[in-house]
């Protein structure tokens, strides 16, 4: 591959995006799925993909669940999708389904030559199936948070090759209940790298940012060729990309539960209802509770570890990283992909990564508000509590300089 072919390809990130942990929520909603058999990938759209699994010409029920198992086997070690190529690539070609080859499509009986299996083709069902197992995980733990961070701001790669369309929606912000998550929660096409992060209302004061009205976008006419039904999907969609599979995969797992309640005894069913509701209500606070936990003391010392706490710390490291990882926290998980990202970064252990990457995030966060302070007193107005509070932290020379940058460019 060329140096060119290989920077304009993707980063040959793990299924995990580099999380230590596996994110439950991604993997139960993987492995709730069924199977179904599929023709072309027109057969089965948007929602229908939030219940069950399909690769577009793969017959064989027994391989499909092969492929299935081995996919949900990536996302929870967070393999790279290239361990999971060298490992699932020899069983399709032992089972045939490799290169290309004369196929019958069920529905018109007509014969064509297709192609199956292929290193692009393997890219292409990899990332599908795990940017949408962590975008419904996300969207999990996105609802059991929203009573304390009830915002989503859009987070587009900016890049050559962002659509126009996402491009536009970068730095919006609407809150988690808004309809326009349930067309636009990422991702929003093959290959889509877009995600969301969630802000409180703290947040937005401290980053500068305000609620942004829904992006005006129009539809587009498409019409199935399997089906000749027609549809409108929104601009800067793919056809079947316009729902969100955390939400769908959360209703329909209500509804099940509705219906085997409904199937009780009326005394049995209640009892079920209430019992369904009081473990909500537990997990929910189950899940506040460790986010008050996971936050490790950043002056745990090599001693301290030695002491006996070293295992309890590993644990909380990593709960942390990986919390941040998959909420995209504000300033943390850019700083902790910074910090894998470096060269010896496997060296680290997860309680050095965690304290080191909590220091870069406060950095990086007091930067951001020192920033967004000197540009309100350039433009006149007071500035943030959080931007003043860090000028008035700094050496006196410090805030003599940038008050004569403010009063240049004032």
């Amino acid at each position: 591959m060329s140096f060119v072919a290989q920077l304009l390809d993707f980063y040959d990130a793990p299924a995990a995006g580099s999380f230590t942990l596996p994110p439950a929520e991604a993997i139960a909603y993987y492995k709730a799925k069924g199977l179904q058999v599929t023709f072309d990938w027109r057969d089965m759209l948007g929602a229908e993909h939030a219940s069950a699994f399909t690769i577009a010409k793969m017959a064989d029920l027994d391989l499909l669940a092969d492929v299935q198992a081995s996919l949900a086997d990536a996302i929870e070690q967070g393999l790279s999708y290239q361990s999971w190529a060298d490992t699932i690539t020899p069983l399709l070609q032992q089972k045939g389904w490799w290169g290309r080859q004369a196929v019958t499509d069920p529905l018109t009986g007509e014969t064509i030559v297709a192609q199956l299996g292929s290193p692009s083709r393997l890219k292409t069902i990899f990332r599908t199936n795990v940017q949408s197992a962590y975008a419904a995980g996300q969207w999990a733990q996105i609802q059991e948070q929203a009573d304390v961070a009830e915002y989503l701001l859009y987070d587009a790669v900016d890049d050559h090759r962002t659509r126009p369309e996402h491009a536009e929606w970068d730095g919006t912000v609407l809150p988690v209940t808004h309809d326009w998550w349930r067309t636009h929660y990422p991702p929003n096409g093959y290959n889509c790298r877009c995600g969301v992060i969630q802000l409180s209302e703290e947040d937005l004061k401290e980053l500068g940012l305000t609620v942004s009205p829904a992006p005006a976008g129009g539809t587009y006419q498409w019409t199935n060729p399997r089906t000749g039904k027609t549809q409108a999907v929104p601009d800067g969609l793919d056809p079947g990309w316009d729902a969100n599979p955390g939400a769908t995969h959360l209703a329909t797992l209500q509804q099940l539960a509705a219906e085997k309640i409904k199937a009780l005894e009326p005394k049995a069913a209640t009892a079920a209802a209430r019992g369904m509701t009081a473990a909500q209500v537990q997990a929910s606070d189950a899940a506040a509770a460790a986010g008050a936990e996971v936050a490790p003391s950043i002056d745990a010392t090599a001693s301290q570890l030695a002491a006996g706490a070293g295992k309890a710390k590993i644990r909380a490291a990593q709960a942390g990283i990986t919390q941040a990882l998959n909420a995209n926290t504000p300033y943390l998980a850019k700083a902790i992909k910074a910090l894998q990202g470096q060269k010896g970064a496997a060296a680290l252990d997860p309680v050095e990564l965690w304290q080191k990457a909590q220091v870069a995030a406060a950095k990086s966060k007091d930067s951001a508000a020192l920033a967004n302070w000197k540009a309100a007193k350039v433009a006149g107005k007071p500035g943030s509590a959080a931007g003043q509070a860090v000028f008035d932290a700094l050496p006196e020379a410090a805030q003599v300089a940038i008050l004569a940058e403010v009063e240049a460019k004032a």
